[in-house]
């Protein structure tokens, strides 16, 4: 469902019923809808149910307000994942990260995809959804450019440099999604493990270290493995 073209803006002085949520048990009044109260909603059903579910019908219903409240505060549903996706960076601790000068470049770097893969993973679907317009966003793009600035450090050439943070973008997301498809995973390996097809690789021995690692040893390993390709040669 698109915006709603034509609805003026809403008078800051004036709160209608269709703006207001249900009377919480300890106070006598009702919450006048705002911006923040419709993006902290949000941003609770995305983490509960993941960004795809996310709707303004059904963003409306957690709220307790129509549809047509919800769209006064946020125009279209574009917006509202947007704002999720900016929310959710938001607290990834990348300025930090880039402030600090007590650890090695890559040390900084482990830590910074590493908290990446806990936020995004609590949101099924974000990676997926930080494409097109939202590219655009402040909170992508200093996310992103605190990879990047961090990956300078390498000094490695810029075409290294930029596939190094195109592959780490690309571990993130295939971390985010072995989380999910973890279990199932597992038990297709012991069903390939205990029939008598035979297989190129070992499926019981696949089943036992994928099983003894999370989805996060297994990003780290492979973001040292990128991290070996950027710093100089030795001689």
């Amino acid at each position: 469902m698109g915006g709603m073209p034509g609805i003026a803006p809403p008078d800051p002085d004036h709160t209608s019923s269709s703006d207001r949520a249900s009377v919480p048990a300890d106070r006598g009044e009702a919450l006048p809808l705002s911006r923040e109260r419709v993006i902290a909603a949000a941003v609770a059903l995305a983490e509960r149910s993941g960004l795809d579910a996310l709707s303004m019908r059904r963003l409306a219903d957690e709220l307790g307000v129509s549809t047509m409240a919800a769209y006064r505060h946020v125009p279209a549903k574009q917006t509202l994942v947007d704002d999720v996706v900016e929310r959710a960076l938001s607290w990834i601790p990348a300025a930090e990260l880039l402030a600090r000068d007590d650890e090695d470049w890559a040390e900084r770097l482990e830590e910074l995809v590493v908290e990446s893969h806990r936020t995004v993973t609590r949101f099924p679907g974000l990676l997926a959804h930080m494409r097109a317009g939202a590219l655009g966003r402040p909170g992508v793009l200093n996310w992103v450019g605190a990879i990047s600035q961090l990956v300078e450090r390498s000094g490695a050439s810029e075409e290294r440099r930029a596939g190094a943070v195109t592959a780490i973008v690309w571990c993130l997301n295939g971390a985010s999604r072995l989380e999910e498809d973890r279990d199932p995973m597992l038990v297709a390996l012991d069903d390939v493990a205990g029939g008598d097809e035979p297989t190129l690789v070992d499926a019981a021995e696949w089943r036992d270290k994928a099983g003894a690692r999370s989805a996060e040893d297994m990003l780290r390993v492979t973001l040292r493995t990128i991290v070996a390709g950027l710093r100089p040669a030795t001689p």
